[in-house]
């Protein structure tokens, strides 16, 4: 489905629904193949509203606490964000720039049957929005601002009706003189935002003081923020790859997204794991032979209990790497309401050590990935042992088809997401993010239960 049928489709059922929407900046005539659109509803009709987008599969991206004047819905297809953004009142950058009664008394019927705003009120939602949000005017506003404060009606009824006072004098400013040079100078614009959120500093008091305790008391103690993403797999079966293709993917839809290697073995980053590497301390059993790159000979009685005090300190090493690396490389971001993919898990450790299997401590090995923080979704990525041996010939074929089926055992056992990488990786990736989306997007936006529509 298209952008423009998407939207369409949306804001059709909202029609039928009851819903009396009205397009508060955008042009009538070309809105629907917009990444964004903002539309207003009244206060009483917002119920049945979010009712009927979140019927069709939108996404409530909603922070109630933060900005009780609009909501957000969004909508995921082929790898792109659409945006619904519902006003209750006209609100830009938290602050509320025009009086919604006079902009309900103001909307009119566009030659093509849209709802749009008075072009006073139109007006001076785009300057206020505009100096709020923006840097400076976009261009597509152009001929209709400086054709609208060309008209001495539509300059009066905006001059009588502005609600921010030290907004009058930038007006008059903006309707003597040239208002897209005014408008298209940063500085400016700049300027006068420091002056509005001067005024306004102590109606928005409250808001960020909230916002500030939220995140110094409650924000860490929260699971919904940010959201981790781990990539799993035999050696070979082409995690990084995947992991490159859905950081793009993510940063294309407009996500903010960090990497982190957690493995269970390499990269180490704090000193009592480096040290453990250095005296050679693994995890594998004492009778493995050559098998792919990793081996360990038969040893005395001496060295096998020198084996065995390696071997407990590799597991405890490397569950207190497992949290160094999440303190350091992930928590920072997921505070930052990010989104973290993970090269590895510590349930890798599950299934074996580089692909060669492991059959001691294995409740051990459980009870530690218990107390490890654990990503909110695991890929599990599997292929044919042949294609895999292929791509990594250094590990024999039946070493490999060991290790696809104990991380199919472990992906049944754990209810992890499996995806069989038979395809190219753009549509793999465009597949899952597909299917994500919504919880994706609802960790990022720090939504964690459904909106208070009642």
């Amino acid at each position: 489905m298209i952008r423009a049928n998407l939207y369409s489709t949306a804001l059709n059922a909202l029609e039928c629904a009851g819903v009396t929407w009205v397009l508060m900046r955008a042009s009538p005539d070309n809105f629907l193949d917009a990444i964004e659109i903002d539309i207003y509803i009244k206060k009483n009709q917002r119920k049945q509203a979010f009712v009927t987008l979140l019927s069709l599969g939108w996404g409530c991206l909603h922070d109630w606490l933060h900005e009780p004047e609009k909501a957000c819905f969004a909508y995921i297809e082929q790898g792109q964000l659409n945006k619904i953004d519902i006003h209750f009142e006209v609100v830009s950058g938290g602050v509320i720039t025009v009086d919604s009664n006079w902009f309900e008394q103001g909307i009119r019927v566009s030659p093509n049957g849209v709802r749009i705003p008075s072009e006073s009120a139109w007006l001076l939602h785009v300057l206020t929005h505009t100096i709020l949000t923006k840097q400076t005017l976009p261009e597509r506003y152009f001929d209709r601002v400086r054709a609208a404060l060309d008209d001495p009606t539509i300059v009066a009824d905006v001059r009588s009706h502005i609600n921010l006072v030290s907004f009058v004098d930038n007006f008059n400013a903006l309707s003597a003189g040239d208002a897209i040079t005014l408008m298209s100078d940063s500085a400016w614009v700049s300027g006068v935002r420091s002056v509005l959120l001067k005024e306004t500093q102590y109606r928005r008091f409250i808001r960020d003081f909230i916002r500030r305790m939220e995140w110094i008391i409650l924000r860490p103690w929260r699971r919904d923020f940010g959201i981790s993403i781990a990539v799993i797999g035999v050696d070979g079966v082409g995690k990084s790859s995947f992991i490159s293709e859905m950081q793009e993917q993510l940063r294309d839809i407009g996500f903010v997204v960090r990497t982190a290697y957690m493995g269970p073995w390499d990269r180490s980053i704090f000193p009592t794991s480096r040290l453990l590497e250095y005296f050679g301390a693994n995890p594998l059993d004492f009778d493995q032979i050559q098998a792919g790159p990793v081996s360990l000979d038969k040893s005395s009685l001496t060295k096998k209990w020198k084996g065995y005090v390696k071997r407990y300190f590799y597991y405890f090493g490397t569950w207190i790497e497992t949290w160094a690396r999440f303190l350091r490389l992930v928590l920072p971001h997921r505070l930052l309401r990010r989104i973290v993919l993970h090269d590895r898990d510590f349930l890798d450790l599950l299934t074996g050590f580089r692909n060669i299997p492991i059959r001691n401590n294995l409740r051990l090995r459980q009870w530690l990935a218990q107390i490890t923080p654990r990503p909110e979704i695991i890929i599990v990525l599997l292929n044919d042992p042949g294609m895999i041996y292929q791509r990594k010939p250094e590990y024999p074929l039946d070493v490999i088809e060991g290790a696809v089926r104990r991380y199919r055992d472990l992906a049944s056992r754990y209810g992890l997401h499996i995806i069989i990488t038979d395809q190219p990786t753009d549509v793999l990736v465009r597949d899952f993010i597909a299917e994500n989306w919504r919880s994706i997007y609802a960790a990022v936006s720090g939504v964690n239960r459904a909106a208070p529509i009642e």
